[in-house]
């Protein structure tokens, strides 16, 4: 989107047509950005679970070799 000084939104068409553009913009912007913090909080859980797993197999290999 191109800045425009204010005197170019007289017309009321002009004005509505970019109020739906800016409209349709911050829409597909929030949509990228659920998207992406999804991803991210997905990719966290799958290394908390990974991590827990870890400490899990350590801890019962050290009860099993240290009776």
């Amino acid at each position: 989107m191109s800045w425009r000084p204010v005197r170019d939104f007289w017309r009321p068409r002009q004005l509505k047509s970019e109020i739906a553009q800016v409209r349709s913009e911050i829409a597909l912007t929030e949509a990228r950005i659920c998207a992406d913090l999804s991803e991210k909080i997905r990719l966290q859980g799958w290394a908390l679970l990974g991590g827990m797993a870890v400490l899990v197999s350590i801890s019962t290999a050290l009860i099993k070799l240290l009776p």
